[in-house]
C-alpha cells in the first residue's frame, strides 16, 4: 500500500474478526475513513463503538463500494476455494477505476478477488508482506534485535510459495 497518500481516503473492510480490527487501526492511523462490512449486526455495533467506524451489513455492501479508495478482504473467503471471492463480479465492477484491492490471504496466490481486480486494471496486493512484517516485528521482540532483514524474509517467503 506504499506509494499513495491515504489521508482522507475511504476504506471498506470486508470482515469483522481480528484481522479486520487490526486493519481498522492501521487504516485509521493512515487517515482513512473506514466502513466495515460484516454479517452480524451485533458485531458491527461493537466495532462501531470500539473504533468509531461506519458499518454495513454484508448483503448491502454494494451500496458502499462505489465510493471507496481501498477495499480490504479480511475474511477467509478465497483461501480454501480458489474460485470463491468475497465480491461478486457485479460488486467488483462498482469499485472506482483508481481503487486498490488488498487481500490478507496470500495462498492461493493470487486469490480470485485479486485476479478479478487485476483483470479490471485495479492495483492489488496480497497479505504476504503483512505476514512478513508481523513476523519481523515479533522476531525483533523475541531476539531483542534492532532490525530484521524484512526484504530477505519477503524474498524467502515468496520463494517458498
Amino acid at each position: 500500500m506504499q506509494g499513495r497518500t491515504w489521508l482522507g481516503a475511504t476504506a471498506v473492510i470486508l470482515g469483522t474478526g481480528g484481522a479486520a480490527r487490526a486493519t481498522v487501526v492501521g487504516c485509521q492511523q493512515l487517515g482513512l475513513q473506514v466502513v466495515v462490512v460484516g454479517r452480524s449486526e451485533a458485531t458491527l455495533a461493537r466495532l462501531a463503538a470500539d473504533f468509531g467506524v461506519r458499518t454495513c451489513l454484508w448483503d448491502a455492501k454494494a451500496a458502499v463500494l462505489a465510493a471507496v479508495d481501498l477495499c480490504v478482504n479480511t475474511t477467509p473467503i478465497g483461501m480454501k476455494d480458489p474460485d470463491s471471492s468475497p465480491l461478486s463480479p457485479l460488486e467488483l465492477a462498482l469499485l472506482p477505476a483508481n481503487a486498490w484491492v488488498y487481500d490478507v490471504i496470500y495462498v492461493p496466490r493470487p486469490t480470485k478477488l485479486l485476479r478479478d481486480a487485476q483483470a479490471r486494471g485495479l492495483t492489488t496486493e496480497d497479505g504476504l508482506q503483512m505476514l512478513v512484517v508481523q513476523g519481523a516485528a515479533a522476531l525483533k521482540l523475541w531476539l531483542e534485535q534492532a532490525d530484521m532483514p524484512t526484504e530477505a524474509m519477503l524474498a524467502a517467503a515468496e520463494a517458498a510459495l
